[in-house]
């Protein structure tokens, strides 16, 4: 029932805006010819350039799903399924289909660009620009390093400004939330699968639909759902039975030793429940923490170097002393060498060396000699050193300025929202806020492909909640 539903639509969309469908349909086969599709890119192709964007430019629910659903997923296509590269560039491609319509919405005064979420990205260009004059840049790399940023500030802006309802942003929940599960038996074919691969270190490739390496995102994700159970469960809308699925989550934690999720996990669940404290709630707390005890047992005894996580000196050594992989810094270091070293000069301090400067963007022809020269430092893959290094301090600042101002929004929300589901989402955000800090010094996942639309999402519809509530007061 629910597939002919979806057919019903499909036709109906279709036969509302023919020209529409029939001109991504006739870009699609250009593309077909000019890239020499394989079958499964054909099929891929016609699924999303065929079929979702053109329903997207009218829908705009269908629209931000169908970009935070295929930047988690799009990897494990071009990487496993044999579907063309060109594709990972479709979350892009919906990013510019946002910024023509918060244009058209700021062209009909629908929105002002006096807007401060607006302002306070018109200023990060600027200092963009101002690093690209100073820094003698290279044009190409310019665009490149805006790209990696500004795909993210444009996405937010669209899930800040479009016209979406507050049964859309539940419909984009429980999708992220069944495509969450969908994650483990995928992890469970990888292990078998990797283990008996010839690769280094093959867990971090047990990642899910995340491509490889990028298990962190899948830890995130982990997270961020498991947020969403347990603000529901305090908020009463399930019952302490119905967390019990979340216990499935062990599988790809323990088999892609995503020690990360270990680490956070209590503090997400302790915060939340210090939302709404109760008898029945600190019953439930000291069950989920006996489970993540459990988990954290299980993987000192496939992974015995877990215990070293109670050791101080190694603490203290892995923060300052070892370095990340085959690089020269770490997640604690890097900002402090980019600091001591690399803002060399008063005005790199302050406007730093240019966007896309110091970023890994691929292609040898896009990097910069900048990066060519000092790739193996690893400054490129966290947030703290690469956005202090390309941004400097001036954009640095703002940047932590917006975010900061968003978490301070997501705290006060509780006492203000009304509805049962603004409230889910508002606590559930309390552990969003968690993973958004961790993700500052622990890797770039703010910027990646794989996970900066899901969390962008989730503060914009913080906003949304904000604005909704000061209206009403």
């Amino acid at each position: 029932m629910q597939f002919n539903r979806i057919i019903q639509d499909i036709m109906h969309y279709v036969k509302k805006d023919k020209i529409n469908f029939i001109i991504w349909n006739c870009i699609l086969l250009l593309m077909i010819g000019l890239l020499k599709f394989n079958f499964v890119s054909c099929i891929f192709g016609f699924l999303t350039i065929g079929i979702l964007i053109p329903i997207s430019l009218r829908n705009n629910k269908v629209l931000i799903l169908t970009q935070l659903l295929l930047s988690m997923s799009i990897l494990f296509f071009t990487l496993y399924c044999g579907v063309n590269i060109i594709f990972k560039y479709l979350p892009d491609l919906i990013s510019l289909i946002i910024l023509i319509k918060v244009l058209l919405k700021i062209l009909k005064r629908e929105v002002k660009i006096t807007d401060k979420y607006i302002v306070i990205f018109i200023i990060l260009l600027i200092i963009n620009i101002i690093a690209f004059i100073i820094n003698d840049q290279s044009l190409i790399v310019f665009i490149v390093g805006l790209r990696n940023y500004y795909i993210f500030y444009i996405a937010f802006l669209g899930y800040l400004y479009l016209d979406i309802t507050k049964k859309d942003v539940k419909l984009i929940i429980k999708s992220i939330i069944i495509f969450s599960f969908i994650q483990i038996p995928i992890t469970v074919v990888q292990y078998f699968y990797f283990r008996t691969a010839d690769v280094d270190l093959f867990q971090d490739y047990v990642a899910g639909t995340f491509g490889e390496r990028m298990n962190g995102d899948l830890g995130f994700l982990i997270l961020i759902v498991v947020s969403f159970y347990i603000a529901s469960y305090l908020v009463g809308k399930i019952k302490a039975k119905s967390l019990l699925p979340l216990v499935l989550f062990g599988i790809p934690v323990i088999l892609g030793e995503i020690k990360i999720v270990i680490l956070v996990l209590p503090i997400i669940i302790v915060i939340l429940f210090l939302s709404r404290i109760s008898k029945k709630g600190i019953k439930v707390l000291c069950i989920a923490i006996g489970t993540i005890a459990i988990v954290f047992f299980g993987l000192i005894l496939k992974y015995p170097e877990f215990r070293n996580l109670f050791n101080v000196k190694y603490i203290q050594y892995y923060a300052y002393d070892l370095s990340y992989g085959d690089y020269q810094t770490n997640r604690f270091s890097a900002p402090v060498y980019v600091q001591n070293n690399l803002l060399d000069t008063m005005p790199k301090e302050l406007f730093g060396i240019g966007v896309g400067n110091g970023s890994d963007n691929g292609p040898e022809i896009l990097n910069s000699e900048f990066f060519n020269e000092n790739s193996k430092l690893g400054t490129n893959l966290f947030f703290s050193s690469i956005f202090l290094l390309e941004n400097g301090w001036i954009g640095l600042t703002i940047f932590l300025i917006l975010m900061s101002y968003i978490i301070y929004k997501i705290f006060v929300l509780k006492k203000k929202v009304k509805s049962k589901e603004d409230e889910i989402f508002v606590i559930a955000s309390r552990g969003v806020v968690i993973v958004l800090l961790v993700s500052f010094l622990y890797s770039l996942s703010i910027f990646n492909l794989t996970f900066g639309y899901l969390l962008f999402f989730i503060l914009a519809v913080n906003i949304r909640i904000s604005r909704e509530v000061n209206k009403e007061e």
